[in-house]
């Protein structure tokens, strides 16, 4: 039998006013979805005592739904928030195959996500499948699952909708992914090099490099990414995403030639052209600093 632990990360939140934990209640009222979930792993990035101590107490005393809480008063990233989850419910292991649903604070959850997982482990279940995700849609564009490029780290919508078992690699999101504990732990765990940003598409890179395979099910999930509206973006969380990407390429970049080419068309097209057309020069002579390191390794 499956079992699912969904895994919610919160950051300078109440747990109670969290959209995700609101409508994962909600859902788990439903007695089918109990009997693959019977607790909530969450993760508290919170770094304000306040919050911390509210949601402590609130996860104790919680009765609709078991809560095991993670929290040191502290923003760990969500790379070691996904590891401690993953290690705790390594302790807790029983005799069914373990499986975990990546959640961020505010999602909106429906039904038909869970249902489609229970219909893929029911009836579609497949010891290669590593990853078990939905199409996730931002402002009516599709940006999860990915077709991979000419290049292992270029990514584009597919010509058609998928669902069912890839044979290729595919990338996506975390969020709202259905994750095999194994898979992770073919993989030693998320990679803490990537707390934040691309921490997704390294996820997906190392799991088909280990063997495991993608299912797409037919659910569809709408979820705002905050780079779809650059002009909000601040300057440090750029720089992150900037030196998250560039090591990405790297990693995924066996030549030196391609990796040198690939930074230059980065610079170039989606560095200069996005700060500078939106006329954000700071974003442009700050980033420049990071491709220069980049270069230099």
């Amino acid at each position: 039998m499956i079992k699912l632990t969904p895994i919610i990360v919160v950051y300078k939140q109440k747990i109670d006013e969290c959209l995700t934990f609101n409508t994962l209640a909600s859902i788990l009222e439903t007695d089918k979805f109990k009997k693959i979930i019977d607790h909530v792993v969450i993760v508290d990035n919170s770094d304000e005592k306040q919050i911390y101590e509210y949601n402590k107490s609130f996860s104790n005393k919680c009765e609709d739904i078991p809560i095991t809480y993670i929290g040191e008063m502290k923003n760990i990233g969500i790379a070691k928030a996904y590891n401690n989850a993953i290690e705790f419910l390594s302790q807790k292991k029983d005799e069914r195959e373990d499986w975990v649903l990546l959640l961020d604070q505010d999602s909106s959850l429906k039904e038909d996500l869970f249902g489609q997982f229970i219909t893929y482990a029911s009836h579609n279940h497949n010891d290669e499948v590593g990853i078990v995700a939905p199409r996730v849609i931002s402002k009516n564009k599709l940006v999860s699952p990915l077709m991979v490029g000419d290049t292992p780290h270029h990514f584009h919508e597919p010509t058609n909708l998928i669902t069912g078992l890839q044979q290729e690699r595919m990338t996506g999101i975390n969020s709202c992914t259905f994750l095999k504990v194994a898979a992770i732990q073919a993989i030693n765990g998320f990679d803490e090099k990537y707390p934040i940003d691309y921490l997704d598409h390294i996820t997906f890179y190392k799991i088909f490099n280990s063997g495991y395979k993608l299912f797409v099910i037919d659910a569809e999930i709408s979820h705002d990414l905050s780079f779809y509206s650059f002009k909000t973006v601040p300057l440090s969380r750029y720089l992150i995403y900037l030196e998250a990407r560039l090591n990405f390429i790297r990693e995924v970049s066996h030549l030196d030639k391609l990796t040198t080419r690939d930074y230059v068309k980065d610079f170039v097209f989606l560095h200069s052209k996005r700060t500078i057309s939106n006329r954000m020069y700071k974003h442009f002579f700050k980033g420049n600093k990071v491709f220069l390191k980049a270069m230099s390794k």
